[in-house]
């Protein structure tokens, strides 16, 4: 077997382990809940009723902006909308809530793959909860991860909380709309002019002209600065997308 042989079968190989390593895992440690330690799932349902959901609010300053009537929850408040081109933001969790931290960190880097639709389906009751009524033609992108990441992690937990999500409304799913063309450090920490030096040009999106104008629904997991989902959006926006709406599990 020659060199280039070898290789593929041992992407091949790892490709595979990579797809039933989550299953062994769970057959050889069956799931807890990550609040009282009760066997069978990874939150049960007594300890999912205790968390509280957050209504929607500004993408930017985090304030609850009073709803008009017939008018969308989680809108970005007047004065922030100078700032921002997220049209509008959701996200039912805080992120400082210990089991909401405990799961994400669970599915990102335990690869807990069984927690992709038990967030996105904790997002589609959200949305319906507080009746968010998208447009029709959504199209649904995730925040994505750079190629250097995506070996390192192996899976990205936007992209498959998005696919589950698209998958429970019905809504497009558009993943190669948006790519991360380098890799950025992490945002928390940097200053403000740091940080928009730190992601300029780190996205790239190509919208065909029957996708334009469109309106889009970023998914990521948290959000934590914004940064980069604004970039995201300004990305998609000027590639010619439609409002631009934002939904992670937690801020």
């Amino acid at each position: 077997m020659d060199n280039s042989s070898s290789l593929l079968e041992i992407h091949r190989i790892s490709k595979l382990w990579k797809s039933i390593s989550p299953f062994l895992f769970d057959l050889l440690f069956p799931p807890e809940c990550m609040d009282c330690g009760d066997e069978g799932t990874w939150l049960c349902a007594i300890c999912r009723a205790k968390l509280d959901w957050y209504p929607p609010c500004c993408f930017r300053c985090g304030k609850l902006v009073p709803r008009r009537v017939r008018a969308m929850p989680g809108l970005t408040c007047t004065p922030c909308r100078r700032y921002t081109v997220v049209h509008a933001f959701f996200s039912p969790f805080r992120y400082e809530i210990d089991t909401i931290r405990s799961l994400i960190h669970a599915m990102k880097y335990r690869r807990l793959r069984a927690l992709d639709s038990f967030f996105a389906t904790i997002l589609y009751e959200y949305i319906h909860t507080y009746s968010i009524l998208f447009p029709s033609n959504l199209l649904i992108i995730p925040i994505p991860l750079h190629k250097a990441r995506m070996r390192v992690r192996g899976f990205n937990q936007a992209s498959c909380i998005a696919a589950q999500f698209a998958a429970l409304s019905g809504w497009e799913y558009a993943p190669k709309c948006l790519i991360r063309t380098r890799a950025t450090l992490p945002q928390v920490g940097l200053s403000y002019e740091m940080r928009k030096t730190n992601l300029a040009g780190a996205f790239a999106a190509t919208l065909p002209q029957d996708l334009c104008l469109r309106p889009v629904l970023l998914v990521d997991d948290v959000k934590t600065t914004g940064s980069t989902i604004e970039e995201a959006a300004r990305t998609l926006k000027k590639a010619g997308a439609g409002s631009i709406f934002v939904l992670t599990i937690a801020r």
